[in-house]
């Protein structure tokens, strides 16, 4: 019981700190999470809605106190934002693909009421930094990008093969449940699959998605609330 809560807690070490990957291929800061794509699992980014109750984001988008109030009403985040600004818990992490989608896209709606056209903008591409190249596998990423159905197939499968990566090495225990092997263990797999997904992209593509990119932005991650 012990080696397995060690273990589960190198994942969570893994997940967060391995953050800065997503765009080192793509030209911004990255991060980790799981939005985006289709089956769910281990893939992209923190990107998506709730990067706003993200301090750092907050400050980067210069969102009025009103702005904030609205936001975090928005989540359910009237304490602040959660640590590192990162996805939901619980039942949200239970949804499928398709209604993960249907929830973020009524989410963007009301966030598009909340911000300007100006603070919109840059939160998508801090959004899309953060996702790193898992963002492809996104209807609308795709569509903006001129994706052909292959490219997308092609897309679909390097995930696919990366979430068996990871079930794999969850359940052959990650080194041991040693925490720097599993960082090292996610690190790498990331590496790998966010080059394969890059590759995917002809010249024209890769120079757009740079430029959807925006300028480089390292979000603060917040530490978690002492105990």
């Amino acid at each position: 019981m012990i080696r397995r809560t060690v273990f589960l807690g190198a994942v969570v070490a893994a997940l967060a700190l391995i953050a800065p990957l997503a765009v080192a291929q793509g030209g911004g800061g990255g991060g980790g999470g799981f939005r985006g794509g289709q089956g769910g699992g281990f893939r992209g980014g923190m990107g998506g809605p709730r990067l706003l109750l993200n301090p750092s984001v907050q400050q980067e988008l210069k969102l009025s106190p009103e702005q904030v109030q609205k936001i975090q009403a928005l989540f359910g985040q009237q304490g602040g934002a959660p640590p590192g600004g990162g996805p939901p818990g619980g039942g949200g992490q239970r949804m499928t693909p398709e209604e993960r989608e249907k929830m973020r896209a009524e989410q963007e709606k009301q966030i598009k009421q909340i911000l300007d056209a100006n603070q919109y903008a840059r939160y998508q591409q801090i959004s899309l930094q953060q996702e790193g190249p898992a963002a492809f596998a996104r209807k609308e990423v795709a569509d903006a990008l001129g994706l052909s159905e292959a490219q997308r197939n092609q897309v679909r499968s390097i995930l696919d093969a990366q979430r068996q990566a990871q079930q794999e090495m969850f359940q052959g225990g990650g080194g041991g449940g040693d925490r720097q092997a599993m960082m090292e263990a996610m690190q790498k797999l990331r590496e790998e699959t966010n080059k394969k997904l890059l590759a995917v992209l002809t010249k024209e593509q890769s120079d757009k998605w740079t430029a959807m990119l925006g300028k480089p932005f390292q979000i603060q991650r917040q530490p978690p609330p002492a105990k």
